[in-house]
Parts: structure tokens; sequence; C-alpha cells
């Protein structure tokens, strides 16, 4: 057994993935409503994804996930070049669906999307890892030039941000413990993130979409399978095993990246 792998084993198949009715073309169309909704101006949508549970392939059934969008779009130039003379840069860097909305809506310029893929943020290395359930411009081989890069996104500092991540979740489940609160979703999130860390360690790229005993695994929790408490307490534990473990090992990076 690798020294990164879970010591539990969850084998399951009742619950298959959920079908989404939505074409390429269907979440352009999302994504270019947005922008108009949000008042971005002359905007081109360079990269649209379907977020969220349904990007990774572990919505709930029934329409018990909500459908998110993740979107990085190009500014005109006009609004680059002209408003700086005039007064401040009026195009948004990010744009968040308000609070209370259906669905979490992200919406990036692509220079903040750059800053944010330098910096290892793992919402933007994840989109860069996306061929499901996406639409890409044929416009500009701007995503391609941006896709080929893929290899030299699996670094320390990717590393790093994820195992950030992992860590974040693991404060909020302690929160929400102390106050006997549900943990569930901070969970799913928190084994999502080190399941990546353990592709990243290994020197592969985030796997995003995900199947197979890992997706039986993160379903287990995001099920909230309260006749198992043990299963997701053993969760829990692993979890912080694990980011514990890659903490501890050379600053927490392995000596792959």
């Amino acid at each position: 057994q690798s020294t990164w792998g879970p010591p539990f084993s969850v084998v399951m198949t009742s619950w298959p993935p959920v079908p989404l009715e939505l074409t390429a073309d269907d979440i352009h169309e999302r994504a270019k409503s947005l922008l108009a909704e949000h008042k971005v101006p002359f905007a081109e949508v360079l990269f649209a994804r379907i977020d969220g549970s349904h990007g990774y392939n572990c919505a709930l059934p029934e329409g018990a996930s909500d459908v998110d969008l993740y979107v990085v779009f190009v500014a005109a130039t006009e609004d680059i070049v002209v408003t700086p003379i005039q007064g401040p840069l009026q195009v948004p860097d990010v744009v968040h669906s308000p609070k209370g909305a259906a669905n979490d809506c992200v919406l990036i310029e692509v220079r903040k999307f750059l800053e944010m893929l330098q910096g290892g943020n793992p919402h933007a290395v994840e989109a860069l890892f996306t061929d499901r359930r996406c639409w890409v411009s044929e416009r500009t081989d701007a995503w391609a030039q941006l896709r080929a890069l893929r290899p030299r996104m699996v670094n320390k500092r990717t590393f790093r941000s994820f195992l950030g991540n992992v860590l974040s979740q693991i404060c909020q489940i302690r929160n929400l413990e102390h106050r006997d609160m549900p943990f569930h979703k901070h969970l799913y999130h928190a084994l999502r993130l080190i399941q990546e860390c353990d592709r990243l360690a290994a020197g592969l790229g985030p796997q995003v979409w995900h199947e197979g005993p890992d997706r039986d695994a993160l379903m287990r929790v995001r099920h909230r399978v309260r006749d198992d408490v043990s299963t997701i307490e053993s969760v829990l534990v692993d979890v912080r095993r694990r980011h514990d473990a890659y903490a501890a090992v050379n600053g927490g990076v392995p000596e792959a990246l």
C-alpha cells in the first residue's frame, strides 16, 4: 500500500453519476447571459465549465445539487486600454453571483485567472485540467496554449496551495465539531482535495472528474451515511493523517515535485 494511500477501502456502486442535460453550447449561452446580467461590457467568453459537484462527477440525485458555473472571460480592448486614462478600470477582475442565488457562479477576467493560475489556486488549476462539461472558445487558440502548460502546473506551489485548502477545510470541520454541527460537506471537500494532493505528489495533474474507488469514497461522505458514523470518523482521521504527513515532509512538498 502506498505511503500516501488511504487505510480504508470503500467499494460502492449504488451512486451512479447524475446526468446533466446541458451541451457545451448551453454552457456557453449561460456564461454569456451571466456576463450580460452582471453588466460586464463587450466581454468575450474564453472558457466556461460546470463547477461544483456536477463538475466533479459527485452530484447528488434528484436535483439536490446546484449547477454552478466557472467562467474565464476576456475584457474588451477598449475597457483595458481606454478606461485607465479616463479613470479606474471599469471591468471587475472577479464577479460572484449574489448571496442567496440558486447557483454559485464565478466570472474571472483572464488576467486575474493567470495570476491565480501562477499562484497554484486550486480552482484555476482544476479549470485548466477540465475536459468534461465545459466550453472552449474556437475564435482563439489561447486556451489550447494554456492547456499545453498543464505539465508545468504540477509543481510545488500548486501542491502547497491544494494542501493549504485541505487545512482550511479541516479547520472549518473543527469549528463545526465544537458546535456539534454537521460537517459532511467540508469533509467531502477535504477528502477530494487530499486525493488531488496524492495525484500531485505522484507527479500527476488533478483528476477533477472523479471515478472509481475515489469517487465511491467521496459519495459515501456526500450522502451523509449516518448509520455508519465509524466510517465517517475514520475518513476524517485519515484526511488529517494524510495532511499532517505531507506537511511534515520537506516543508509540505514531496521530493517528486
